[in-house]
């Protein structure tokens, strides 16, 4: 068997979960040829599968310096990098991804995130929005461009973000919380609870807008302090860590 069938039964197995077996042919085809950019590669993406993703990367910055034109690798480097936090060498790889593959609507999502991790709202809104251009329903991407817009103040175009993810089951309840959040920073009280609450009717337990909640309930809205310890024990009920004595 040549190595290119080699690797090919080895990412069969690889995409099929036997991943002892695939790991080992593409160390045997490693320990022939070191430098073989498409098993640097496989084995890179398997380790950062496998939650290895400071192991993954050496090997698929080598991928990457053999084979510097093959989008997927740069792409996958930069997944692991994401991984580890490591914003601005992430950009720079999902930056290399998207110019090699400019059609690529999940790199250049990803490559917004990594902005917006990074502390660059507004290039990351430019990448977002490159990566609606085909698909212009992506919930996932349309909540992260929310967010993005938010983060500027454009409160406007993140409520119609947030608008449209409402649009997705799956979305909903981040997405009432995120607008919530909008009407909280315009001092729109009554509308934040509001839509705190539409949250809360769809995942009662979303720990993200019980505790938006508690915040408005406390500093803006006037609660009997009864009803405050009660909402505070029932948050710290649900999401408070082990009981100390």
């Amino acid at each position: 068997m040549d190595i290119l069938q080699s690797l090919r039964q080895a990412s069969t197995w690889h995409t099929q979960g036997r991943l002892a077996e695939a790991e080992r042919v593409y160390r045997e085809v490693l320990q022939r040829h070191p430098g073989h950019p498409e098993a640097l590669y496989l084995l890179g993406t398997l380790a950062h599968d496998v939650g290895r993703s400071a192991d993954a990367i050496p090997l698929l910055r080598r991928a990457v310096a053999a084979a510097p034109g093959r989008g997927a690798f740069h792409y996958n480097l930069g997944v692991a990098l994401t991984a580890l936090q490591h914003w601005g060498e992430a950009v720079t790889a999902f930056r290399e991804t998207v110019r090699l593959l400019p059609d690529d609507a999940e790199a250049w999502n990803n490559l917004g995130s990594a902005l917006y991790r990074s502390g660059d709202p507004f290039a990351a809104i430019e990448a977002y929005r490159q990566s609606l251009r085909f698909d212009p329903d992506e919930p996932q991407v349309l909540n992260n461009l929310g967010c993005a817009l938010s983060d500027v103040a454009d409160y406007e175009q993140a409520i119609a973000c947030y608008r449209q993810c409402l649009r997705h089951p799956e979305k909903r309840a981040e997405a009432w919380t995120n607008l919530g959040n909008i009407h909280r920073s315009l001092g729109e009280i009554d509308e934040a609870l509001r839509c705190y609450e539409q949250a809360l009717e769809i995942r009662p337990d979303y720990p993200l807008a019980l505790s938006n909640r508690l915040f408005v309930e406390a500093y803006h809205v006037l609660l009997e302090p009864e009803a405050m310890l009660a909402a505070h024990r029932e948050w710290d009920a649900r999401f408070g860590g082990p009981e100390r004595a």
